[in-house]
């Protein structure tokens, strides 16, 4: 709901005013949470903890961010310092750890959580730039297949036409030239098509459909001898759609080929089951002089890709004036194969945003508790006092005896918060913080206080609310 509302009022707002605003949230936040009382602080702190989360989610600029957050908490900082309400330890205390926990951890997770959904969707948005991109080269794809097949029986008519009619005849020139025309639009497909692929990666072959029956059909009627044999195991229910268009996309491709290349010679298609799948060859007797090849024709990379791609294979040999393509398709199509390309390619994982997310904040929260209980070891063992040993002392003790029970050297002055009794007349006091362990926030002190190295007094102060 809360955030829902942020939305709402960072539209109605000008992009400009809403990230101030925002900017002073943080700042606001550094600010006055440290400085609260006991009373506020129930109110304040789960309000910074929401504000500085919805602060991160909607501020753009990281460094706006970390820049009011710097200058609340060194507003703060120099508000608790001049008043002198606090110790420098429990100065830095509040600091470090109600800034750390209660303003800027909220701020990053809703930072990172930003950052995570700006991520998802630059990702989505080059997913779905990626698929255009496929789709594009899809239609290029069968465009090239069912044009270039078009144009190069149409070359075949022509060849046709030539060898029928009387040598030096009007119609053998007619003939000519269209076969020619037909080449030279073949090679003009080729680059226009290559234009919708992007470079060095070969165009992907999705099935396009048709008819084997017509196909096959179609090429002998304009002239091309086709044998086909075995072609009722296409028709079985055992087999899956994508291996029919499989085996249609081979037999388009290289009866293309056998009419630009050996027009004249007879095509053999052979379908058998093979390992369960089916195995097609075509094999074409290759003329003894041969036209020349396109440069870059990808044809036969595009149907080995399409193979590959469902667990099939396809093998391309040319021994003598034979030249033979074979391919084999299972008859079911694995889920792997038929998932989309970009699910293939980007599995659903972990990203890296949200793993920082959460290792981030507990990496801070681990330094700020280990510094913590540094500091406060350090602090115990140079000023503290525990109340055992406090116990073990005796007014009229020598200072050396005393000094084996009490090792910390001690304070010269209380805390600003002890109430301080006035001292025995000539005598020097040092003052302890009574605790039982460096985790123990006590605000507790005992005095002792020294005439002629002799203790003549040993107190237990309390802050001035205990009063």
């Amino acid at each position: 709901m809360g955030s829902a509302r942020s939305r709402g009022w960072n539209r109605r707002m000008p992009a400009g005013v809403a990230q101030s605003a925002w900017i002073a949230v943080l700042a606001l936040c550094a600010l006055a949470v440290p400085l609260s009382g006991s009373g506020a602080w129930i109110v304040l702190a789960p309000a910074s903890v929401c504000g500085c989360y919805l602060a991160g989610r909607r501020l753009a600029s990281t460094t706006s961010g970390l820049i009011a957050l710097a200058s609340g908490a060194a507003g703060s900082a120099l508000v608790l310092w001049v008043s002198a309400r606090l110790s420098a330890l429990g100065f830095l205390l509040i600091l470090v750890t109600v800034v750390v926990l209660f303003v800027f951890l909220p701020w990053f997770i809703g930072h990172s959580r930003r950052t995570a959904v700006l991520v998802r969707l630059r990702e989505r948005e080059r997913l779905d730039l990626q698929a255009r991109q496929r789709e594009r080269e899809r239609q290029a794809a069968q465009m090239h297949d069912e044009l270039g097949h078009d144009l190069a029986l149409l070359a075949l008519q022509a060849s046709a036409l030539q060898a029928a009619a009387e040598p030096g005849s009007p119609a053998v020139q007619q003939a000519s030239a269209i076969h020619e025309q037909a080449d030279a639009a073949i090679e003009n497909l080729h680059q226009i098509i290559g234009v919708l692929r992007q470079p060095r990666e070969p165009a992907a072959l999705v099935p396009a459909g048709g008819d084997f029956r017509k196909l096959v059909a179609a090429a002998r009627a304009r002239g091309l001898r086709i044998s086909v044999t075995g072609q009722r195991h296409l028709h079985s229910a055992s087999v899956s759609e994508w291996c029919v268009d499989g085996m249609h996309q081979l037999v388009r491709e290289t009866l293309a080929n056998a009419a630009r290349y050996a027009p004249r010679s007879e095509v053999h298609v052979t379908i058998e089951p093979v390992s369960e799948g089916l195995t097609i060859a075509v094999e074409t007797q290759m003329p003894a002089e041969r036209p020349p090849a396109r440069d870059g024709a990808t044809g036969l990379a595009q149907l080995r890709a399409y193979f590959e791609s469902h667990q099939g294979t396809l093998s391309v040999r040319s021994s003598g004036d034979h030249f033979r393509v074979m391919a084999w398709m299972p008859l079911e199509a694995s889920d792997t194969a038929q998932r989309p390309p970009a699910e293939r390619l980007h599995p659903a994982r972990p990203t890296r945003h949200a793993v920082l997310t959460l290792l981030v904040p507990l990496a801070i929260v681990a330094a700020v508790f280990t510094g913590f209980y540094a500091l406060q070891n350090i602090t115990y063992k140079a000023t503290a006092l525990s109340p055992a040993s406090f116990g073990e002392l005796d007014v009229g003790m020598e200072r050396s005896e005393v000094e084996r029970i009490v090792t910390a050297p001690g304070l010269e002055t209380a805390t600003p918060v002890i109430r301080v009794p006035e001292a025995p007349s000539g005598a020097t006091c040092r003052f302890f913080a009574a605790r039982t362990g460096p985790l123990d926030l006590s605000g507790e002190m005992f005095r002792l206080c020294f005439t002629d190295d002799v203790l003549v007094s040993a107190e237990h102060l309390y802050p001035l609310e205990r009063n």
